[in-house]
């Protein structure tokens, strides 16, 4: 399809910054270098004490414009940039992340395509060191270059994840409809948005790889976090949602399942640091879940048996998994 017989969109393209003087202006041009031109570009600095304003500043374009503000975290950050932007369409790219040029040109054919979509995602490449490593594709239920909705937004974050925050566009109201992003929330706020965008709206997706998530980027957050900080969060605020019945019942399921997939990762952890009472209620809450009866029997072995007895673990582990 050639977007130039639509409308072409005008994208409010947000990129939130706290220090990452070395990449910023590697994810500018990668926005400037788009074929589908038609964007302004909003940069939120979030009070970086390193050169990334100046280094931000530096690239001279009239559709750029930088903003200023105290330090209040990412979700913050992401959600000052919808306020500033000016379009019906926002489109997030993160400072160390790039785009590949026909990104916008993508989105911007599958808002055409499903025109009922308040969501517009593609795949991404991982890359590390400058190396491309691999992209979600070969994990997806889809070929190549597919195009179409994604059904149910817990089952694909379940088993794989088929677009990250500097891969999608949402239409302004559909994410002021699912509340913005939630601030306050150190690690994991995108997954939740997803969520919540997932059951109030629907998903385009065009699986081709357009966007690059850099592994190796300076100041990533989730480097820097406890991990068992994202299970905590996609628990709490899931868990939040089930209950005050803001999950339609078609998605109750597998939602439930996603659930305790992170129940089941976190109970992991505890054990790890030793609160075997933490993780078998974690555990128990999950005993009703499907897809995963055969983690829950082997994570409550490594609970109940103390993890100095090695080698009678290791032997009824051993048996479990005949």
């Amino acid at each position: 399809m050639n977007s130039e017989t639509h409308n072409r969109i005008n994208f409010s393209v947000v990129i939130p910054l706290y220090n990452k003087e070395r990449h910023i202006q590697r994810a500018i041009r990668s926005v400037l270098n788009q074929t589908h031109q038609a964007f302004e570009l909003i940069i939120i600095d979030d009070g970086s004490t390193d050169n990334s304003f100046e280094m931000a500043a530096s690239i001279q374009d009239p559709r750029i414009h930088i903003f200023r503000k105290q330090n209040r975290g990412l979700p913050a950050t992401r959600n000052r940039g919808v306020r500033e932007s000016a379009n019906e369409w926002i489109a997030f790219l993160d400072a160390d992340d790039e785009w590949l040029p026909g990104f916008l040109e993508t989105v911007n054919e599958l808002q055409h395509e499903f025109p009922q979509s308040g969501c517009l995602s593609t795949s991404y490449y991982r890359a590390k060191e400058n190396q491309m490593l691999d992209s979600p594709t070969d994990r997806m239920p889809y070929s190549l270059n597919w195009s179409g909705i994604i059904d149910d937004v817990f089952n694909a974050f379940r088993i794989y994840h088929p677009f990250f925050p500097s891969s999608i566009a949402i239409r302004r109201d559909a994410l002021l409809a699912a509340g913005g992003f939630p601030e306050g929330v150190d690690y994991g706020e995108d997954t939740i948005t997803w969520m919540k965008l997932g059951v109030t709206t629907t998903i385009a997706y065009k699986n081709t790889p357009l966007s690059i998530y850099h592994l190796d980027a300076d100041n990533r957050m989730c480097l820097e976090l406890d991990a068992r900080l994202k299970d905590v969060n996609r628990i709490t605020y899931l868990k939040r949602d089930l209950e005050e019945g803001r999950i339609p019942p078609k998605f109750i399921p597998s939602a439930q399942e996603y659930l305790c997939k992170h129940q089941i990762s976190l109970a992991k952890r505890e054990v790890a640091v030793g609160d075997n009472v933490k993780a078998l209620s974690l555990l128990w809450e999950s005993r009703k879940t499907r897809c995963y009866k055969k983690k829950l029997v082997v994570t409550t072995i490594r609970a109940l048996i103390p993890y100095k007895i090695k080698v009678l673990r290791r032997k009824v582990l051993s048996w479990m998994k005949r």
